[in-house]
């Protein structure tokens, strides 16, 4: 059974509706040939898409959930879905329009579940995974991808507004970690090795502080640091899970993109393709002796120091 995941790391400030992103990335990107997790909740997924494909002719399929979290600036919608490569997906901009709330793309195979799940609000990760409960009927995850960030302040620490650090940390940290503890539960009820796993951003690392000093994007950088530790910190509280950080890379996606330009270069080096490689290979093989409670690098999973 092979997985086809496309997660892009970080995008924000967008003027596309739902329906549209949907329609462009699942047309775009298809990447991924790995093995992967039964059910998983992907926060920021309205940049991205996530499939099972059969291996084998009368192989049994199994559920790759994905719920996509937004931010402040995004479109407040999430969602769901299987199975890529059917006809169903490219048309599901039409049922986003039409106010569908689950689309079929394989009977009794693969379901695409909208939900609303927003990183400002700090009841929405436990009403979406009541949501998930109740009206849809899944009991646990496998894993989940803590995907969702922004960027918005650019400028020296010493002159950084108060509040656009605390909108930064309200979606960069504190939507993590109220993520988690919704879905603490369902992990726990997987069958496989349960895994938490955050985004993160190398820019975030005091010990390479040097090689990102001139970045101006001091609000996002303390804010991914602290979920960077809270991260660590249910690594060594929760002996069933696996949580651990992955370095995407500098990905070509808009908010990417953005802060190459502030750093005058014309994009960022990592395309999308080769990030959710990387990113589906680290998830894959991570391991709570050898993974868990490290920030790894998506290329070959060796480890950042903090």
């Amino acid at each position: 059974m092979n997985l086809h995941l496309l997660t892009i790391p970080i995008l924000i400030e967008t003027t596309r509706q739902p329906a549209q992103l949907v329609h462009q990335w699942s047309r775009i990107f298809y990447s991924g040939h790995r093995k992967g997790p039964g059910i998983a909740l992907v926060t920021g997924a309205l940049y991205g898409y996530a499939a099972w494909a059969k291996y084998s002719v009368g192989e049994p399929w199994h559920h790759w959930m994905v719920a996509g979290v937004t931010t402040v600036s995004m479109v407040p919608y999430t969602w769901m879905f299987m199975n890529a490569t059917n006809t169903a997906l490219f048309h599901a901009e039409d049922q986003f329009e039409k106010g569908g709330v689950e689309i079929s793309l394989q009977e009794s195979v693969s379901r695409m579940i909208i939900v609303q799940l927003n990183c400002d609000s700090e009841t929405d990760a436990q009403a979406a995974v009541q949501t998930l409960r109740e009206e849809h009927g899944v009991t646990h995850l496998d894993v989940v991808v803590a995907n969702a960030a922004m960027a918005t302040n650019f400028g020296p620490a010493s002159t950084m507004p108060l509040e656009h650090l605390q909108a930064h940390m309200m979606v960069n940290m504190y939507a993590p970690v109220l993520l988690f503890q919704a879905t603490r539960l369902m992990l726990q009820q997987s069958k496989q090795q349960a895994k938490f796993v955050l985004i993160g951003a190398p820019i975030s690392t005091i010990t390479n502080m040097h090689d990102y000093a001139r970045a101006p994007l001091t609000a996002y950088g303390v804010s991914k640091l602290a979920a960077n530790y809270m991260v660590r910190k249910f690594h060594f509280e929760n002996k069933w899970l696996t949580a651990f950080i992955i370095d995407p890379g500098h990905v070509q996606t808009d908010m990417g993109d953005q802060g190459a330009r502030l750093m005058g270069r014309p994009q960022a080096p990592t395309t999308v393709a080769d990030s959710v490689a990387g990113i589906c290979a680290r998830i894959d093989e991570a391991t709570k002796e050898t993974t868990s409670g490290h920030f790894v690098i998506h290329t070959d999973g060796s480890q950042l120091p903090w």
